[in-house]
């Protein structure tokens, strides 16, 4: 699992995706 990207490329905590999605925030 990757942690999901907000828009502005930063992690965000303890949110995991299975697949990266650009469109998480």
């Amino acid at each position: 699992r990757r942690p999901g990207i907000s828009l502005d490329d930063t992690p965000i905590q303890n949110h995991f995706v299975d697949e990266y999605d650009p469109t998480i925030e």
